[in-house]
């Protein structure tokens, strides 16, 4: 294999590298419970959070441990399960 056929070679792997984030990046996924909402992307980023009025007034009294675990943690966990069976935006 020469040294041209090589670099075609790579070019192909960017190419598809490329395709498949921006596929993931497609990918979202939402969970939401105690009004509060989270959308995350199949790349395990988190893309939008909405607070209810009410789960806002309950944070700002010094509860906000359950939905911090409940909420980072679910919405990743659906993000990779849809990696499986995506949803399109």
């Amino acid at each position: 294999m020469g040294m041209f056929d090589q670099i075609k070679d790579v070019m192909k792997m960017r190419s598809e590298a490329k395709r498949i984030q921006a596929k993931m990046q497609s990918i979202t996924a939402d969970y939401s419970n105690g009004g509060i909402t989270v959308v995350a992307k199949g790349d395990l980023t988190i893309s939008k959070i909405e607070i209810a009025p009410e789960a806002y007034d309950e944070v700002k009294a010094g509860k906000p441990q359950r939905f911090e675990t409940m909420l980072s943690t679910s919405s990743m966990a659906r993000s990779r399960k849809s990696r499986i069976s995506p949803r399109r935006k």
